[in-house]
């Protein structure tokens, strides 16, 4: 079956998914409000990443995990119809992700870094949402809002055994959690309706029980009442049984 692209316009691509737009829309939005000269990375930490020389400040983006936020999908299908009322396409209804994020400031001292990540908290702090400039129109076409939640208790947090499964010494960080709507494909190719119905009717009739089971059912009929009038005596009139009387 053919399928448009998810993203909606036209947006969706084996390169370019809703991750990459969502990192695009981060990276706008810090970058208006960080230092000049201050790197955005989604680097995966590892210890050989966090030992390179820095020749300006980082903030490090890590995407750790993404729940499906299932308490918000509205029903199974939907169906699109055109003016005369037939059925043209079918979409599953919108799914809502949570892609979470540990937010993390690299620089060459500790104040540098706090510097930073509080300039990160303050800006992500003040955005409920990511709205245009910031956000491409891959996401603002899909018609729902990308919502931003930081340090939330409530939602998924990286944990501080991340840090020794990245084989990294803890340092601070921000849990970010962004939560976008990811609208499935439209099936398009779909089984054309019945142009006509056509119903008929079986042309034969049940034959009688004690019928030749061959030859058309008329004549099975025929030979069936001619062997009935033969029983009958030549006056036409139904013998009567014998009541063993004489008359009386």
């Amino acid at each position: 079956m053919s399928a448009a692209p998810c993203l909606g316009a036209g947006h969706g691509t084996e390169t370019d998914t809703v991750f990459h737009h969502l990192d695009s829309a981060l990276r706008s939005l810090l970058i208006s409000s960080m230092p000049a000269g201050t790197e955005i990375s989604f680097d995966t930490p590892s210890p050989a990443w966090a030992r390179h020389e820095r020749t300006a400040p980082a903030l490090n983006l890590f995407l750790h995990q993404i729940r499906d936020d299932a308490k918000v999908r509205l029903g199974s299908w939907i169906e699109r119809r055109d003016g005369a009322g037939r059925l043209v396409a079918r979409e599953q209804a919108p799914r809502e992700y949570r892609s979470c994020y540990l937010l993390t400031a690299w620089a060459t001292d500790i104040d540098q870094e706090h510097s930073l990540l509080g300039s990160a908290l303050a800006i992500l702090a003040a955005h409920e949402t990511i709205q245009a400039p910031y956000l491409p129109e891959a996401l603002a076409s899909t018609g729902f809002p990308v919502t931003v939640a930081v340090a939330n208790p409530a939602l998924p947090c990286a944990g501080t055994d991340l840090w020794s499964a990245l084989d990294i010494p803890p340092r601070a960080g921000v849990d970010l959690v962004i939560t976008v709507a990811v609208v499935p494909s439209v099936i398009t190719d779909l089984t054309p309706p019945a142009r006509r119905i056509e119903l008929g009717v079986a042309g034969t009739v049940p034959a009688p029980a004690n019928a030749p089971a061959s030859g058309p059912i008329d004549t099975q009929v025929r030979e069936h009442v001619n062997s009935d009038a033969r029983k009958l005596p030549s006056d036409g009139r139904a013998e009567r049984p014998d009541s063993g009387s004489d008359g009386h």
